[in-house]
């Protein structure tokens, strides 16, 4: 029983070590400040997960233009960054009735249904509007063509999608 423990604690202590070395970084910290000092950025200690800063405004992230000129200037790039608008979440009704009565609850089943077309409808609309807008923003920067057609594609499929939910809503 004691060879199987000392056994034990040498096997995890092989597997830490291990696990250590596999996700140790390649480089030595002087050879990171070494690289970092020759690109002008601040030595920063590297992660394998990288975190997406969103604000609310357009981010201004400073690149370098060592490549071509002024090394000591950086530049500004301005990225748009769309954030959907956040709102409290909605529950749906759950259903209040009696569950052996079964007509009382596909009535209810329906109008859920028919609540869910409503909503895909109404916002089908708002975001017509704004791949569309995209769409424009697009021609007049120049993007592909394969590019374009996608994009009309999918505007073309989300508004079939709601021309048929609006039929099935006027049937009904």
């Amino acid at each position: 029983m004691k060879k199987y423990r000392i056994w034990l604690v040498i096997g995890c202590a092989v597997l830490a070590g291990l696990m250590v070395w596999v996700n140790y970084p390649s480089e030595s910290p002087a050879a990171s400040t070494q690289h970092a000092s020759n690109t002008n950025k601040p030595a920063t200690a590297e992660s394998s997960t990288k975190t997406l800063h969103i604000s609310h405004n357009p981010v201004a992230r400073p690149t370098t233009e060592s490549q071509y000129k002024n090394i000591d200037k950086p530049r500004e790039e301005v990225i748009e960054v769309y954030i959907p608008p956040i709102a409290e979440p909605t529950h749906a009704p759950s259903y209040q009735g009696d569950l052996n009565d079964h007509e009382q609850y596909q009535a209810f089943a329906e109008t859920q249904e028919r609540q869910l077309k409503q909503q895909y409808i109404d916002a089908a609309t708002d975001k017509i509007k704004r791949l569309e807008a995209l769409l424009a923003r697009g021609r007049a920067e120049g993007i592909s063509k394969e590019q374009l057609d996608f994009a009309q594609q999918k505007i073309a499929g989300i508004k079939a999608m709601s021309e048929e939910l609006r039929m099935e809503l006027v049937q009904q």
